[in-house]
């Protein structure tokens, strides 16, 4: 019995011990994997609406648990429980015993929270999921918002019950309500914190390919887009859908319900890719584990989104999981039951930074300058604020040592050149501007360059990444810099012409804030040699822009004064001057619009009843016969004098030296989805030839007498050639859409 007495203690210590062991190890392991989940510089949340605690819940649920997900919180975008489950923390206790007991499970009301009915009180599911963040602003569960990470924030998360009765009354946010105004203050308290990225969720939509209506207001959608909010998150319909990149201006004064406007899109989101800044994205994710219901591509609201996933179209339940760093949301549809998947990113290359780097050197007023003018500089101050992009490939250097505009040997290539904390306020007028380049070596061959901005807000730095420099969208503006002197000594400094256009263009975008930054591209032939910011940085290219925020000041003619001094606008004073010259009245600045197609789609002889309305391309060939036809609304130019009118395309990699023709088109009854090479209407005489060999590149051509004659009406053109050797270049469907850009007084 001894014997057996002193085996069997051991053994049964044994076992304790090694229990007690590996329980605290699994927490140590557990704790650990919670401290690197929760570092400052990035963290992980997931999101997901319309639960219930049947179906594809639990899975969902499951993999959201932060040891399989890595996620430091969830947000649950309402329709919480459908009732399977009572009383509500019946149903709490299903959601902690599979993502954990004290995972942060993050709660806004949905519409089955709506009034509050048992068992779907939102107040008694907030009692039993509490916030678990820790540092909320407002009412959880309700309107709210939070930074995280606490200690040094890298986003606001704000939440809302938009469209909900809850506590006796309509949570409402339409323009001017209590409720819109602390949405408004929410948002602007989190950029005037410097606080880099802006997430707002809610459970009813407004735009959507679903089932569901506008239920929230145009007023709450269009603040959100208006104020580039960086990801907005939805349930309610239950499926999956990922928009296009929207963003409010001058032709898209808002997103109105059941209409589809392409203007209001400034990325398609084709590659999954966006740039913070630009606008917003909306991600609808309804896949919480209710059934699901369908989406339609006829749905005019269509048009808006990137990516979808519904009871019809690749069925599949999950939720959406973002990785946050200070440069970047890494989003992924992550599917539990299905087969459809989705990633997408948005992309900020640091420019939002509570401290940025302030361009060495610069002139920054820090406070709204007097009216007058003002001058004010900015120098490229990195190594991917300036860079070179070879045309032939698309390859893109950004650590070269000198900037040659026009070609490089026998490679023609663009220059891409960013200036950042730009310190010019909003709608400034533009009194004078230039780029100044050092010279790095002695070039004297003809040379002649045209400059373009980015039109962006706030662009980003470039990458090395292909075309990272041509495929950014251009301005309306450009500047041609003709026959440019030869530079016939080292470390001397010239001027560019002035880019006045560019710059007036850039600072009046609706985004546009002082301290922002700015691109300059160019491109064209012969070559002048300029020090990069990798070769000198001292030397490297400086933007220098005078603006005035009060009266436009006309410098005065008299060469002996700087002629940037402001002179008076009353009658001057007798001076000694033999014969007073009188003050010339300042030349009105003309007005540019820009217009993309109405309509645009090819035809082809070899297909003679096939539709290419939806392509991202337009193709022109002699041989089969591919004629592209574009419509344009020209109603806004009702009654206007034009001075220019270009058509602006972008060519693909199928190119043609070939000369290409346009053509006037006397109808415009044609549709983009119903025409086709045996429905097509005629083509007429001749507007325009222009050739286009190098691909991936804009060109703009002069059809102005067209414009003209077509103004107030609706205008139809057409390309065609007598050459086998065809083109392609980007539609109306694609990133890079043809653009009208029309100068008019």
């Amino acid at each position: 019995m001894s014997t057996k007495t002193f085996y069997k203690v051991p053994k049964f210590l044994f076992y304790t011990l090694s229990f007690t062991f590996l329980f605290f190890l699994s927490i140590f392991y557990h704790v650990k994997l919670q401290s690197y989940a929760q570092s400052t510089s990035s963290f992980i949340f997931t999101a997901a609406g319309d639960y219930g605690a049947d179906g594809n819940a639990p899975q969902v649920l499951t993999a959201m648990n932060p040891l399989s997900s890595s996620s430091n919180f969830n947000l649950a975008l309402g329709d919480l429980n459908y009732a399977e489950l009572s009383p509500e923390s019946a149903w709490c206790d299903f959601v902690k015993n599979n993502v954990g007991q004290d995972f942060p499970f993050e709660l806004i009301a949905g519409n089955h929270e709506d009034n509050d009915p048992s068992p779907n009180s939102i107040d008694n599911f907030a009692a039993c999921l509490p916030d678990r963040v820790g540092n909320i602003t407002g009412v959880y569960a309700k309107e709210y918002f939070f930074d995280y990470p606490q200690a040094s924030p890298l986003a606001r998360i704000i939440m809302i019950a938009a469209d909900l009765n809850i506590d006796g009354g309509l949570y409402s946010y339409t323009s001017g309500t209590t409720h819109y105004n602390w949405l408004v203050q929410a948002i602007d308290s989190a950029r005037a914190s410097g606080i880099r990225w802006i997430v707002v969720g809610m459970h009813k939509n407004c735009t959507t390919m679903g089932i569901k209506n506008c239920a929230i207001s145009t007023d709450l959608q269009n603040l959100l887009v208006d104020k580039k909010v960086d990801l907005i998150l939805q349930g309610h319909d239950h499926n999956y859908q990922r928009s296009k990149q929207l963003s409010l201006g001058p032709l898209c004064p808002g997103i109105a319900e059941s209409v589809y406007n392409p203007d209001c899109v400034v990325d398609d989101g084709a590659d999954n890719q966006y740039i913070k800044g630009t606008g917003s994205v909306l991600a609808i994710v309804g896949t919480g584990g209710a059934s699901l219901t369908d989406v339609s591509t006829a749905d005019p609201e269509s048009g808006y989104f990137a990516k979808w996933s519904g009871s019809n179209d690749q069925p599949t339940w999950g939720f959406l999981k973002v990785s946050a760093t200070d440069t970047q949301f890494f989003a992924q549809f992550v599917p539990v039951s299905g087969t459809f998947s989705d990633t997408f990113t948005i992309t900020d290359s640091g420019l939002a930074t509570p401290t940025p780097i302030p361009p060495a050197p610069t002139n920054s007023p820090t406070s709204t300058p007097p009216p007058g003018n003002i001058t004010v500089s900015s120098q490229i101050n990195s190594s991917s604020n300036d860079a070179e992009e070879n045309i032939s490939t698309g390859g893109v250097n950004i650590n070269s040592s000198d900037l040659e505009l026009g070609t490089d040997g026998t490679t023609n290539q663009i220059v891409g050149m960013r200036f950042t904390g730009v310190a010019i306020p909003k709608n400034a007028t533009i009194i004078n501007s230039y780029a100044e380049f050092e010279v790095d070596e002695v070039s004297t061959d003809a040379a002649s360059v045209t400059f373009w901005g980015q039109a962006a807000d706030n662009p980003v730095a470039f990458t090395t990444g292909s075309l990272n420099i041509s495929s950014r969208p251009p301005t309306s503006s450009s500047v041609v810099w003709n026959s440019i002197p030869s530079w016939n000594t080292v470390n001397v400094k010239h001027q560019s012409p002035n880019l006045n256009s560019i710059i007036q263009e850039i600072v009046n975008r609706p985004g546009w804030n002082s301290g922002n930054s700015l691109v300059l591209t160019a491109s064209g032939t012969g070559r002048r040699t300029a020090e990069a910011y990798d070769g000198e940085i001292p030397a490297a290219v400086k933007l220098v822009v005078t603006y005035s925020v009060g009266p436009t000041v006309t410098p005065t003619p008299t060469p002996t004064i700087d002629p940037f001094a402001p002179t008076p606008t009353e009658t001057p004073s007798p001076t000694l001057t033999p014969v007073p010259t009188e003050t010339p009245l300042p030349t009105p600045t003309p007005n540019v619009i820009s217009l993309n197609p109405l309509a645009d789609s090819y035809v082809k002889s070899s297909s003679a009843n096939s539709n290419y309305g939806t392509r991202v391309n337009l193709s022109v060939d002699g041989s089969p016969v591919a004629i592209t036809y574009m419509k344009f609304d020209l109603a806004s130019l009702a009654g206007r004098s034009v001075q220019s009118a270009k058509l602006r395309i972008r060519t693909e990699s199928d190119i043609s030296s070939s000369a290409q023709t346009i053509k006037s088109v006397g109808s415009t009854s044609w549709t983009e989805t119903g025409i086709n090479y045996n429905n097509r209407p005629a083509v007429g005489s001749g507007i325009s030839i222009f050739s286009a060999p190098t691909a991936n590149t804009w060109y703009d051509i002069d059809i102005t007498p067209e414009v003209v004659s077509h103004l107030g009406q609706l205008m139809s053109i057409g390309f065609d050639q007598s050459s086998s050797n065809g083109m392609f270049f980007s539609s109306r469907e694609s990133a890079n859409k043809p653009l009208l850009i029309v100068t008019f007084n």
